[in-house]
């Protein structure tokens, strides 16, 4: 989270940049969209070509392969294959590669809405907990079972069928309380 400097009173008050200059992610979610799953592949060099942040969603990925270093301004952290990273809106992060493993993952956005359903219907604290880790470690029994979560969400995302998205709901609220 990035915070306001005291103001001098010498000094003008800081001003934020336009939407439109500052840097947010390239892949935005789309309107009125509760929640995307992605499959991504990426060359094992890709590295994100600078700070970026997302707007309008919460991330939470699952590394299949490859080894990452994710920073952000207050943290690094390093994350390996069937570890799951989680971002929240308006943190400014990158990421790039640590070995010579291809970059695979899966990748869920998460709208502000659904987030907001979450935490109305299930418990704020919990999201707000896993939220603050950005990196979680599981046990290799464990990865290879929410690895398997993340693949049937992206096995229903990919149908559309008219049911997908109470499907995906109630899948990803699954997910955060495994």
């Amino acid at each position: 989270m990035i915070t306001k400097r005291r103001e001098n009173s010498d000094r003008e008050p800081m001003q934020k940049a336009p939407a439109e200059r500052r840097p947010a992610m390239p892949i935005r979610m789309p309107d009125k969209t509760l929640i995307t799953v992605q499959k991504r592949y990426l060359r094992s060099d890709y590295r994100m070509p600078q700070m970026e942040m997302a707007q309008t969603h919460f991330g939470i990925g699952f590394l299949i392969s490859g080894d990452r270093r994710i920073i952000t301004p207050q943290n690094r952290f390093d994350a390996h294959a069937g570890d799951v990273t989680v971002m929240p809106p308006h943190l400014y992060h990158r990421t790039f590669s640590l070995s010579s493993e291809p970059y695979v993952s899966y990748l869920i956005k998460v709208s502000d809405r659904l987030a907001a359903d979450f935490c109305r219907e299930i418990d704020y604290g919990i999201w707000q907990r896993i939220f603050d880790q950005k990196l979680l470690t599981f046990s290799s029994e464990d990865s290879s079972r929410i690895g398997a979560h993340f693949e049937d969400m992206f096995r229903i995302y990919e149908e559309k069928a008219s049911y997908r998205d109470i499907l995906l709901r109630g899948m990803l609220y699954r997910l955060i309380l495994l």
